[in-house]
């Protein structure tokens, strides 16, 4: 090889940078996002108050550097992230199923919900046991960093819109206080999804499904 061939050659091999950190899974997934999901199946599998830094790290098959890295304070900021990654897959299946719904032209758009939350339940046992867990953690322990705002908050302005928009197709009368019946609908909706994630036997998870059509669809808002 000549001196002007090996010169090409280094000139090339520096030009290589090797990227740094953990490589990312073959399906796409980040170090940060592996993370998250690690840690969302661990709280499952351990119950949150026995998993550990270690054991998240091990599982998501990052180091604990890395680890350290993405969530210093990670007993708050994983819990936040876990929480939005949960809330975002479930906001994409509603908005994914509620496109489908409309297409009929009974379309209902409360009754259209409800059948959809009860649909997840189902599809994303997980995720709905971890945010029922959440959920109820927030609503029992004042001094939690948690505030069920993160629940509240765009489902009511989600329910408030059905609202206008089931009135608008003659499907229920105007509420006098929509505010109210927006928070009264989406804690009848959630109260009884979470019944109906602890029950096994389909007729059961049905029969909660029926009981929140009559509750809402009957008597909050009486159509």
């Amino acid at each position: 090889m000549s001196s002007h061939d090996r010169s090409a050659t280094t000139r090339r091999r520096k030009s290589v940078v090797k990227p740094k950190g953990r490589r990312p899974k073959s399906d796409g997934i980040s170090a940060k996002d592996s993370i998250v999901e690690a840690y969302i199946d661990l709280l499952l599998k351990m119950g949150p108050l026995n998993v550990t830094a270690d054991m998240i790290a091990r599982e998501s098959n990052v180091s604990v550097t890395t680890f350290r890295y993405y969530f210093p304070d990670w007993t708050r900021d994983l819990n936040f992230a876990a929480i939005g990654a949960m809330l975002l897959r479930t906001f994409e299946f509603v908005e994914a199923q509620m496109y489908v719904h409309r297409k009929n032209a009974k379309f209902n758009p409360l009754k259209s919900y409800i059948e959809i939350m009860f649909d997840w339940t189902d599809s994303h046992r997980r995720d709905a046991s971890l945010l029922a867990y959440f959920y109820y953690l927030a609503s029992t322990q004042v001094e939690h960093p948690f505030s069920n705002e993160v629940f509240l908050g765009r489902a009511r302005l989600r329910i408030q819109s059905l609202i206008l928009e089931g009135v608008a197709l003659g499907h229920y009368p105007m509420p006098k206080d929509r505010d109210l019946a927006a928070l009264q609908i989406h804690s009848t909706i959630v109260g009884t999804c979470l019944v109906s994630g602890t029950e096994r036997a389909k007729k059961d998870r049905d029969r909660q499904r029926a009981i929140c059509h009559d509750l809402v669809l009957n008597h909050i808002l009486g159509s």
